[in-house]
């Protein structure tokens, strides 16, 4: 497929225009967890067109996972998520050059599987996940899009963004606030999955065509059950 046609309605935006576009085009990405988060990141970033996207999860797709995670089908039940994700990301975009890891991130693996990335997208429910992480971005001075959920309400942050601090830098002792959201004990409906994903794509389209707002520095707080957007300096 032509790439002026595949993206014409980007070129249309003076944000994006068609040097915007081939910067997203040479853009690497890299998707720490496939569940609800990371599958709709993996689907917005597709879409954008960045050229190089990094799959790291070692779960398996199961039956309660399709409400919220709607790259998958339910003929992907017991298939890894990072196989299935390639197959249907591959037939929504076959231009974008797709790296797959069925492995868990942790602090020993981080070095080889979250290599030569411009930005790591969080897309974990767990504190450990994110701890390495952001040691990794910490060392590396790579971006890192945070991105939690517990019930209706969201949280996303950036951290490591141009000398900014750090996860742990931010929360030092205060982990809990971020350790609690977990969608897999609290329930959670897709609208919100989907919101939280969108705004952690946009903190990424931001950072590489470096456009405004970075939410370095600041916690994005979204309640669709209340329809509330609040922003909260932290320190």
């Amino acid at each position: 497929m032509n790439l002026e046609d595949r993206y014409a309605v980007h070129h249309k935006l003076l944000e994006i225009g068609v040097q915007g576009q081939r910067k997203l085009k040479e853009a690497r990405v890299a998707i720490v967890g496939l569940g609800g988060l990371g599958s709709n990141v993996a689907l917005g970033l597709a879409s954008l067109g960045i050229g190089h996207i990094t799959l790291i999860d070692d779960d398996h797709i199961s039956a309660s996972n399709l409400s919220r995670q709607v790259l998958y089908h339910e003929a992907d039940i017991q298939t890894p998520k990072v196989i299935a994700a390639v197959s249907h990301l591959k037939s929504r975009n076959a231009e974008v050059h797709y790296i797959p890891h069925q492995q868990r991130l942790t602090s020993s693996n981080a070095n080889t599987l979250l290599s030569n990335q411009d930005i790591i997208i969080d897309g974990t429910d767990n504190i450990a996940g994110r701890i390495a992480i952001d040691a990794y971005c910490s060392s590396h001075n790579i971006p890192f899009i945070y991105g939690g959920i517990k019930g209706f309400m969201g949280h996303i942050s950036v951290f490591n963004y141009k000398d900014g601090k750090s996860f742990k830098e931010t929360f030092n002792h205060t982990e809990k606030l971020i350790a609690e959201e977990n969608c897999n004990d609290s329930g959670v409906i897709y609208p919100v999955v989907s919101m939280v994903a969108n705004l952690q794509v946009m903190q990424a389209f931001n950072i590489l065509l470096e456009k405004q707002p970075i939410l370095q520095g600041t916690l994005q707080v979204v309640d669709l059950k209340n329809l509330t957007f609040k922003q909260f300096k932290l320190f």
